[in-house]
């Protein structure tokens, strides 16, 4: 008895944590929807999720060539992965100048490949580089994150 009691305490609490939620392209909040046109116009949605990250509500989204979004719950944009390619200029341009003066002078022939708000300040990744670059809000450079 202690056994099944155990088990079926098992499956709640593993089914319980999964709160993802599959979710269509007119689910999302307007501001996303508006974000992936604008910056991925002619990229179909692949597939999306509402989600809880540390007790937020987010949303994930996987268009159909690979580009991996996430937003909040008012549709602002959080992280843009895109994995194999290059960040679009129309998103680089969102960024306080100083991250692209910073990459320009220390990283002349790189490319942003995702790009993470962070409390305080944003996380960037680039192509020739294993580290990401951490930057302030206002676009400072601080450190590189292994």
């Amino acid at each position: 008895m202690k056994r099944i009691i155990y088990l079926l305490a098992l499956v709640l609490f593993i089914t319980s944590c999964n709160d993802d939620k599959v979710i269509g392209e007119s689910s999302l909040p307007a501001t996303a929807r508006e974000f992936i046109t604008t910056h991925f116009d002619g990229v179909s949605f692949s597939h999306g999720e509402e989600d809880r990250d540390n007790g937020k509500t987010v949303y994930d989204v996987d268009l159909n060539n690979g580009i991996e979004l996430e937003f909040s719950k008012s549709g602002d944009w959080i992280s843009v992965d895109c994995k194999f390619t290059f960040m679009p200029e129309s998103i680089i341009d969102l960024l306080p100048n100083g991250i692209s003066t910073y990459l320009s002078e220390k990283h002349i022939d790189s490319k942003i490949i995702k790009i993470e708000k962070e409390r305080g300040g944003y996380e960037i990744a680039i192509n020739n580089l294993t580290s990401d670059l951490i930057f302030n809000s206002d676009g400072t450079f601080i450190r590189y994150d292994n």
